[in-house]
């Protein structure tokens, strides 16, 4: 109907103007199918085991991703280091392997090997939730590995990689530094390079100046002021 509201809940003024039969005649959108091919089973068997619910976190059906994860939380927790070290080998779909990481750190067994392998993966939104993932106390190499994106090709790895300096202590100076030069005209990550400077902003600002590279003045600026204060 053209009108949805129930009457008792419009003003009688309204009531007396309003023809709430208008439209009932016509149709309404039940379903939505494919003109080709035949439509995928809309019904997962509640009865699955935990290898069947990892292996429909690679439907290409949403719903079907969406439960088989719900499913794997609501499990008994289990370790998801080998399935994910097998997506890594098998080359799944990101978004499969975003499924796996999140598996993992929920159950402790993202391990910093299968942590390491996701900041090079080629996937940027791979990369992207690694960063996000990591532990507070991080070795040599992951550290490495982390200050290597801040050349990142893709800016949203960028952005993330700045949050993450913040937590690696010293020595992060130089990545900061690169993500500035190349992002610091970016608000978001202006802020996010601010936030993980906290006590080298002095640090910064000399090796920016020092800098050949031309450095966005709204980061100088945003920098000077907080050094001001």
């Amino acid at each position: 109907r053209k009108v949805i509201e129930h009457p008792d809940y419009l003003p009688e003024e309204v009531r007396k103007h309003t023809d709430f039969e208008s439209g009932r005649g016509l149709g309404r959108i039940w379903r939505v199918v494919r003109k080709k091919g035949a439509s995928a089973p809309a019904v997962i068997p509640a009865q699955q085991t935990t290898e069947q619910w990892i292996a429909r976190l690679g439907s290409m059906n949403a719903w079907e991703r969406q439960t088989a994860f719900r499913k794997l939380v609501e499990q008994q927790p289990v370790s998801f280091a080998e399935p994910l070290a097998d997506a890594f080998e098998r080359g799944l779909r990101p978004d499969t392997v975003v499924s796996l990481m999140r598996l993992a750190k929920y159950t402790d067994s993202l391990q910093e090997p299968l942590l390491l392998r996701a900041l090079r993966h080629r996937d940027p939104e791979v990369r992207e939730v690694a960063l996000a993932m990591l532990p507070a106390t991080v070795d040599a190499e992951l550290k490495i590995a982390v200050q290597s994106l801040a050349r990142d090709i893709d800016p949203k790895v960028r952005f993330h990689c700045a949050l993450a300096l913040g937590g690696l202590g010293a020595g992060a100076e130089d990545a900061l530094a690169e993500i500035a030069r190349r992002d610091g005209g970016d608000k978001w990550t202006r802020a996010a390079v601010l936030g993980s400077a906290g006590g080298r902003e002095a640090k910064l600002l000399e090796m920016l100046l020092e800098s050949k590279s031309t450095v966005p003045q709204a980061f100088i600026a945003s920098l000077s002021k907080l050094i001001a204060k």
